[in-house]
Parts: C-alpha cells; structure tokens; sequence
C-alpha cells in the first residue's frame, strides 16, 4: 500500500509543464502547478482505492524499487525537463529517483511508468486547456450551497460557493478543502441537474414518523435557472427513508465536481 508519493515534472528549455503532485494514504491528492500549465497554484482531489491499487502495481511492474541506469547504454543531451519521483510504501520500502529526460541510459520502463502515474492521477486536464475551452462565466454558478448529514452522530457535509472556488467542509473537526472545478466540470454537472429535473424539485420534502435521521438542502442558481430545497428523511421521488435514485444521482454528480470527496 503506498503511504505518500511525490511526482514532479521539472522544466526543460522551453515550455515544458512544471508541477508537482503529492498522493496520501487515503487517496487526497495535492496538485501544485508552476509554470506552462493550465491549472497554476494549488488544487486537491481524491482517487479511490482501485486506483491507488493500481499504481501501487504498477511500480512493481516497473521494478521501480531496483530500477537503474544501464551502464555503457544511451547518451545525454541538455536542457531536457525531468521527473522525480519519490514513494514509500506501507511495508518500509521507500525509494526516489531523479530522472533526467536527457539522460537515456535509464531503460523506456521508468518514462512509461511515469505516463501511467499520470494517467491514474488524473493530472492531464490540469496541464492542458481544450481545443474549445468553456467560457467560465458561462457555467459558474451565481450560488451554490449544498448540504447533508446525520445530526445524532455528527456525520454529514456541506459545500458553498464562495469566490470563485467550491468550499467543502465534513462536518467535526477536519479542516475545510477548498475545491476550482474547470469549467467542463460545470458543464457536466449542470448537464446532469437539467437530466434528473433538479430545478423541478419542490422546496420541502419531509417524512414525520422518522426522527433525527438525515436532512439536507440545496440552494442553486446558474443563469436564469434557480432551485431552492430541502427535506428530512424524505427525498425526490422516494417518501422515504430510503433515498431515491434522483437523489442518489445529485449526490454523485456533486462528489464528481468535488473532485470526488465524499458527499452521501
């Protein structure tokens, strides 16, 4: 099981991506991009365990831990960008290379290698901008605020719209995380409200022979759609206590445009 993992793409002459990236135990990963990037400054997300199973194997596939330089082999060249890569696993293994793009005595295993972390990572999107960009203010919301929680234990979450960056806060003591969705995360997000009818919903839904239990509320407005609502144990489409696939559906459309924290 990898413990933390830092991933660094360093600069080139010329305009070479420079980020780096640090991956917990638990999936949070920290992107923090520098220069020729489309994403600058610091953005968090999570990947799920199958991932994290993933580019666990991978390193083992890619004999990450007693990988080296072939001797006699390749060539250098200058001003080509590099990666260093640095990950300790829960067993006690820990190893960093720096590997100089330049440098070609390192076998192809160790470039593929970094291709797949980045892939699993999901860092692409924050590196480049599409062919056919979406205008941002075209998609962000005029108001966001979302919530939902058991009030007997504590347990729940909320997420607010505040300049220009989605605010998540689980409820206790953890910290808050502050959360930029691109804009072609709005763009499916909203695409998703249009689908499951949220601007429909009506402003109550409650369940009276359920006490404690879960409440929730919803308060959107992008463009010239607007939606108010909220219930206590009852749901769109369910009278509850079950939740309903329409609900269902809201939640995981907001934990895709969290980047995927937990919002249920």
């Amino acid at each position: 099981m990898i413990e933390l993992m830092r991933f660094e793409r360093t600069p080139c002459f010329g305009t070479c991506p420079v980020y780096q990236v640090t991956l917990d135990q638990d999936g949070l990963v920290t992107w923090s991009g520098e220069i020729f990037v489309r994403s600058v400054g610091i953005r968090q997300w999570k990947i799920s365990q199958q991932k994290m199973k993933a580019l666990e194997e991978a390193l083992l596939a890619a004999d990450f831990f007693t990988i080296d330089r072939q001797e006699g082999i390749g060539h250098y060249m200058t001003d080509c960008p590099g990666c260093n890569l640095s990950v300790t696993l829960a067993d006690g293994r820990q190893r960093t290379i720096t590997h100089d793009h330049g440098d070609t005595s390192w076998p192809e295993q160790l470039d593929e290698l970094e291709k797949t972390i980045d892939r699993i990572l999901g860092t692409a999107k924050h590196v480049k901008t599409p062919r056919n960009p979406v205008d941002p203010q075209s998609v962000e919301p005029t108001a966001f605020q979302a919530s939902i929680g058991c009030c007997m234990n504590n347990d729940g979450y909320s997420v607010e719209w505040e300049d220009g960056m989605l605010i998540y806060r689980p409820w206790g003591y953890e910290p808050e995380i502050r959360v930029q969705p691109l804009p072609e995360d709005w763009q499916r997000f909203w695409a998703e409200m249009d689908k499951i009818g949220v601007w429909d919903w009506e402003k109550h839904y409650d369940n009276m022979w359920v006490l404690d239990g879960t409440s929730w509320s919803i308060k959107l407005k992008q463009g010239k759609k607007r939606v108010t609502s909220d219930g206590s144990n009852a749901y769109p489409g369910s009278e509850g206590p079950e939740t309903s696939a329409t609900f269902r559906a809201f939640c995981r459309a907001v934990q895709k445009l969290l980047g995927g924290f937990e919002f249920k």
